[in-house]
């Protein structure tokens, strides 16, 4: 008999890891001209700022039909707009909490069922999100090589790797079942949803990307969109750790160095990194409005 899941180790996290973020942003703040940020952040254009905050939809609305997939693989289904509700509303929660734990929240509704099947679909689910994540960072490091013949064999052997994970994800899916405790035992569909929910995870981060791209037209910064999409492999590394919340602090420091190189100033980087974190704020209030409107509804028999 395999043991229960452990719903509470999220809140294991060692508190003072979880103020790594806070220490690092007091620091920066008393070095950064606050005045500079200001100015940036109020020359800003309010309408891709505005269309930036609208595409929380259709960014929950993607990664909610492939948290559906994955549920839907292990025999529990849920419709479309419970799955949405439930995913914004963990968003918004990992928006408050280091590493997002928050996300997992959603696992935890009666209307999923079984606990075990909640939490390890919700895992599952952020996997795939960090596996492409992962996947970028990797790309940009071949793009980074010196020398079309390293580049040409970082990105062979980049691709065989990829394929070969592809290939051997049933198998991996197969161990996860043995080895795991109260780990799905629906290795074949969550197999078969594989393909859909990547797609699934590509238009989610291409959403998040354009989102991005949006702030940065909103401070008017001068960079070309391979910098850009480095910034944002940076800025949803860092907010993935259980540094911070939100990314702060350990956000700004990745922004503020990474754009300097790029003749970024550094008021503008931080103007940036707070338009990063005025989405994930905005991702809290979105979440906080559906739970108003909408309770929580009892476990029903």
């Amino acid at each position: 008999m395999h043991p229960q899941v452990d719903a509470s180790l999220p809140s294991r996290i060692p508190v003072w890891l979880r103020l790594v973020g806070p220490v690092v942003a007091v620091v920066l703040l008393r070095r950064i001209d606050l005045r500079e940020v200001g100015a940036s952040l109020a020359e800003a254009r309010w309408q891709p700022l505005v269309l930036s905050l609208f595409l929380v939809a259709p960014l929950c609305l993607a990664k909610a039909w492939r948290w559906r997939l994955l549920l839907s693989a292990c025999g529990r289904r849920i419709s479309l707009r419970e799955a949405l509700w439930l995913y914004t509303i963990a968003a918004g929660a990992a928006s408050l909490t280091p590493g997002a734990v928050g996300d997992f929240w959603k696992g935890l509704s009666p209307v999923v069922g079984s606990k075990s099947v909640g939490l390890w679909t919700s895992a599952i689910d952020r996997l795939y999100d960090l596996a492409l994540l992962v996947l970028l960072g990797l790309v940009i490091s071949v793009a980074w090589l010196h020398g079309r013949a390293s580049k040409a064999i970082g990105s062979a052997l980049l691709v065989v790797a990829v394929l070969a994970l592809w290939t051997v994800r049933r198998r991996v899916l197969d161990l996860a079942t043995s080895l795991l405790p109260r780990f799905p035992r629906a290795a074949s569909a969550l197999h078969q949803s594989a393909p859909a929910a990547a797609s699934a995870t590509i238009l989610a981060t291409i959403v998040a990307l354009v989102r991005f791209q949006l702030l940065v037209a909103a401070l008017a910064l001068p960079l070309p969109w391979p910098q850009s999409l480095v910034a944002f492999v940076l800025t949803s590394g860092v907010a993935a750790l259980p540094l911070s919340v939100a990314g702060l602090g350990t956000r700004d420091v990745a922004l503020l160095g990474y754009l300097r190189a790029c003749g970024i100033s550094s008021a503008d980087a931080i103007a940036l990194s707070s338009l990063c974190l005025l989405l994930f704020v905005w991702n809290g209030v979105v979440a906080a409005g559906l739970w108003l409107l909408q309770p929580p509804r009892p476990a029903t028999i």
